[in-house]
C-alpha cells in the first residue's frame, strides 16, 4: 500500500504539479519560450536541390501558416524571426566538446611548461610535457574517431528538429492552435496537407527555454532513448517484485498464528455419588456461583462452538434436544463430554 501511494504521489507531482508550477510562471513572466516552438518529426532530409536550403524552407513554411491561419491572415515579412536546425552529427557533438576542453588543456600545460622553464625548474616543466603528451594521445584518439565527421559540411547533415522564434507572442499562439492535432501521433497521419513540410506530418509544440537544452543530447536517436526507457523501466518492475517477495516471505517467516481462546467445561461422572451411570438432558451457565438467573450476563443458552469427549467430536456439535447418557465402564460412550 505504502508503495502504491508513493507511486501515485510521484505520477501526481509529474503529470500535475510541475506543469501548474510551470504554467503559473510562464504567465507571470515573457521569456523566450514565449516566443518560439519547437518542431520535431521533420523530414531528414529534402529533396537534394533544396535540402542545404532547409532553414529557408521551414521559414517559408511557418509565413505561409500565418498568411494562411483559420483565426485570420497574418502579413509580416518579418513575422519569423529565427530559424534554429538541430543537425545530425550521430551523437559526435559530445566528442566535439572534450576535443575542444582536450586542446584548452593543451594550450595551459604549453604555456606552463614555457614558464617553468624560464624559472628554471625542469621537474615541473617535465611534468607539464608529460602531462602534454597523455593529452596529445587522448585528442589522437578522438580526432581518428571524428575523422569521418570532419568531412561533412553542416547544410549536408540530416536534421533532427527545429527552433523556430516569431517576432510575437500572438504569432506563437496562432501556430500552434493550427498545429494543435499535432502532438500526439495518432492524429499526426490525419494532418491537412498545407500544414505539412515536404509532404510529411510534422508536430509543433511549444519550445522549452533556452537554459533547459542540452544541444549534446538533441541528436540523440529516439529509438536509443526508447530502449533506454524501457530498459529503466524493467529494472524497475524487477526491483519493485524482488522486494515484494522478500517482504512476503520475512512475513510468512515470522507470522505467529492467531489463537482463538474459548471457554470451556468439563462434565463428568461424580464417582463418590455412588452412582453408575452419568446423564442429563439439560444445562444452564450463569456468570455467578450461585446459579442466579439474574446476575449480570447470566443466561441459560450459549453458542456452543465444540462438543467433544475422550473418543472424538460430536458430528452435530451440540447434545440436545437428545438427551445423553453414559456409563462410566462402558465403551460405546465416554464417562465425560467436554463444551466448548
Amino acid at each position: 500500500v505504502g508503495m502504491v501511494v508513493f507511486v501515485s504521489f510521484c505520477i501526481h507531482y509529474a503529470q500535475y504539479r510541475i506543469p501548474h508550477v510551470e504554467w503559473q510562471t510562464n504567465k507571470a513572466s515573457d521569456t523566450p519560450a514565449d516566443y518560439a516552438v519547437w518542431v520535431t518529426a521533420l523530414p531528414k532530409y529534402l529533396d537534394s536541390c533544396i535540402h542545404e536550403d532547409y532553414v529557408a524552407q521551414l521559414r517559408d513554411h511557418f509565413q505561409m501558416i500565418l498568411q494562411r491561419c483559420s483565426e485570420g491572415s497574418i502579413f509580416d515579412a518579418d513575422a519569423v524571426q529565427d530559424v534554429v536546425i538541430v543537425r545530425d552529427y550521430e551523437g559526435a557533438i559530445m566528442d566535439f566538446t572534450e576535443q575542444g576542453r582536450l586542446l584548452h588543456c593543451i594550450d595551459n600545460a604549453l604555456a606552463l611548461s614555457e614558464c617553468a622553464a624560464a624559472r628554471c625548474e625542469e621537474r615541473v616543466a617535465a611534468r607539464q610535457r608529460k602531462a602534454i603528451k597523455c593529452l596529445e594521445q587522448k585528442l589522437h584518439v578522438i580526432e581518428k574517431r571524428l575523422r569521418h565527421q570532419l568531412s561533412k559540411y553542416d547544410e549536408e547533415r540530416g536534421c533532427c528538429s527545429a527552433f523556430v522564434t516569431f517576432k510575437h507572442q500572438e504569432h506563437q499562439r496562432r501556430v500552434l492552435d493550427e498545429y494543435r492535432f499535432s502532438r500526439h501521433w495518432l492524429f499526426r497521419p490525419c494532418q491537412r496537407t498545407r500544414l505539412r513540410l515536404a509532404g510529411r506530418p510534422i508536430k509543433v509544440s511549444r519550445a522549452c527555454e533556452p537554459t533547459d537544452l542540452y544541444w549534446e543530447n538533441l541528436d540523440f536517436p529516439r529509438w536509443r532513448r526508447s530502449v533506454r526507457k524501457a530498459v529503466v523501466l524493467l529494472l524497475t518492475i524487477l526491483v519493485l517484485i524482488v522486494h515484494s517477495l522478500t517482504i512476503v516471505s520475512l512475513q510468512s517467516r515470522f507470522h505467529v498464528a492467531e489463537v482463538i481462546q474459548e471457554t470451556t467445561w468439563v462434565i463428568e461422572h461424580a464417582r463418590s455419588s455412588g452412582s453408575d451411570s452419568l446423564e442429563f438432558r439439560s444445562w444452564g451457565l450463569y456468570s455467578s456461583h450461585r446459579c442466579a438467573r439474574d446476575a449480570p450476563n447470566s443466561r441459560t443458552t450459549w453458542t456452543t462452538a465444540r462438543v467433544f469427549s475422550a473418543s472424538g467430536d460430536f458430528s452435530n456439535g451440540t447434545l440436545f434436544p437428545d438427551a445423553w447418557r453414559a456409563s462410566p465402564g462402558s465403551d460405546s460412550a465416554p464417562a465425560w463430554i467436554g463444551i466448548q
